[in-house]
């Protein structure tokens, strides 16, 4: 039914519509590479002035760590940074000691490429249960990384093992510092800037059809209600209690839901209305699509401003009432005008997802207003 969409706008062409990823980078990559930045140079002037043991794998840990730990795929952000720093403490303690007692056996090629070998694996299987590369992931990897350079087949002094140890917490502690100061990047705030994107990429998609926007933006969209979910678990405590945390999902399932009817019928209504159908239905599509755009954006704003969205179920229901009378006009309209039977089931049809699109969008808006968002979507960077 994709031939049903409007085409493309002629602004859009065929290479951007199929991009996989925005011409620019957003303002969360640009803070991110700001921060990362920032946290390098610092390393860096630490490094040449007080020259620490490890400075090399420091300034790689800063870099590494500051720049994607926020892009964690289980949506915990830069919260868990210093809860992590003692638990790789501990993981760098007990591998430290290790090295030192194993180093002669080491020396093998066949235990190193072995060791190597099962890291690999280990690694490759971590990676497909976790959905993506976590930062505890990024840790075994750098963790390897380490132990391949410094190179156990020669004798490994103390020194060099020491080096290996302080760059590694050197690098982690600048890090989370860098990452609790600049820009910090919680559950929360995941979830609420993917909302307002997930509202935003429906409102774009009201007049030409969700398919007439570029690849990147809707396996975006398709995306994040996976990750929202994964969000909203991680919020669950005092500020979001279990009720609260059940109202989210359901609301983040009605919003899945709601993008289903988008699809199925905005951009696909109006390019099919017979000449003798336009006048009348173009006015009641527009007036449906004025509604869809004032709730969602209604939506946005209280996500935005972590408050209540006012109650638009009366208008809601006006609208419903007018798509009603437009489909009573349809049906005999049909008939008088003898309009082939193809086009009469898409009418009907798409006329049909129209109303179902309201029906959701009116449940979506009584749920969003029994939020307390102003408990966790408002200034929780502490």
């Amino acid at each position: 039914m994709d031939h049903l969409n409007h085409t493309e706008p002629e602004n859009n062409t065929l290479s951007e519509s199929l991009a996989l990823a925005p011409a620019w980078p957003s303002m969360p990559w640009i803070h991110r590479g700001i921060r990362a930045g920032i946290a390098t140079v610092f390393a860096l002037v630490i490094e040449n002035w007080l020259n620490p043991p490890g400075g090399s794998m420091m300034l790689l840990c800063v870099y590494t760590f500051t720049s994607l730990n926020a892009l964690s795929p289980d949506e915990s952000g830069d919260r868990p940074v210093f809860r992590q720093v003692l638990v790789f403490f501990v993981v760098m303690a007990g591998a430290s000691i290790l090295l030192l007692a194993l180093t002669p056996i080491m020396a093998s090629d066949s235990v190193l490429n072995l060791v190597i070998g099962v890291w690999a694996f280990l690694f490759g299987y971590w990676f497909h249960r976790a959905g993506g590369v976590t930062v505890p992931l990024t840790f075994a990897f750098m963790l390897l990384v380490g132990v391949v350079a410094l190179n156990p087949q020669q004798p490994v002094g103390f020194q060099s093992i020491a080096g290996f140890f302080f760059g590694f917490m050197n690098g982690l502690v600048i890090s989370a510092v860098a990452q609790r100061l600049m820009w910090l990047v919680l559950p929360e705030k995941n979830l609420g800037t993917g909302l307002q994107r997930y509202f935003a990429t429906m409102i774009e998609g009201i007049d030409s059809g969700m398919a007439s926007l570029p690849l990147w933006r809707r396996a975006e969209h398709a995306l994040f209600p996976a990750k929202g979910k994964k969000a909203i678990a991680l919020m669950a405590g005092p500020t979001c209690p279990p009720d609260e945390v059940r109202r989210l999902e359901e609301f983040l399932n009605t919003l899945q839901e709601l993008s289903w009817e988008f699809s199925l019928c905005t951009g696909r209504l109006k390019p099919i209305l017979p000449p003798e159908f336009a006048d009348r239905g173009g006015e009641w599509i527009t007036e449906a699509r004025r509604i869809f755009r004032s709730v969602l954006t209604e939506l946005s704003d209280s996500i935005a401003s972590a408050r209540q969205p006012r109650d638009l179920g009366p208008a809601i229901d006006q609208a419903l009432l007018e798509w009603d009378q437009w489909m009573d006009w349809l049906r005999p309209a049909i008939r008088e005008h003898q309009t082939p039977i193809e086009t009469s089931i898409k009418l009907m049809g798409f006329s049909s997802r129209f109303r179902a699109a309201m029906l959701v969008l009116r449940r979506a808006n009584d749920q969003a207003r029994g939020l307390t968002l102003c408990d966790y979507m408002g200034d929780v960077s502490l």
